[in-house]
């Protein structure tokens, strides 16, 4: 009697064991599945200031090139500025000629 009594005992113990240890085990799954979650958040959060970053890159090189082309652009007219600069200084001195020749 004494030697079941004993038995019994020690299976309560070790029952008790085990629910502590599957307590303890339900305890790190919680945190452990808590962990995924905000990982997964994380990863998330990341994946769209990635897009956010990429869109800002696809936007700067796009404003790079406009910006180009007005430089392109105004550089062609400060050539055909320079052009009609010459024009109109070559006017003038024909027409200094003109003048000097017309007062002599």
């Amino acid at each position: 009697n004494k030697h079941l009594e004993k038995k019994l005992k020690h299976r309560d113990r070790q029952i008790a064991s085990l629910f502590s240890d599957v307590k303890l085990i339900s305890t790190v799954f919680a945190q452990y599945h808590h962990t995924i979650s905000d990982l997964g958040t994380r990863l998330h959060n990341t994946e769209v200031k990635l897009q956010d970053a990429r869109q800002d890159l696809d936007n700067t090189k796009q404003d790079l090139t406009t910006n180009r082309q007005q430089l392109t652009a105004t550089q062609q007219e400060l050539t055909t500025t320079q052009q009609d600069l010459t024009q109109t200084r070559q006017d003038l001195t024909t027409t200094r000629l003109d003048l000097t020749t017309t007062q002599h």
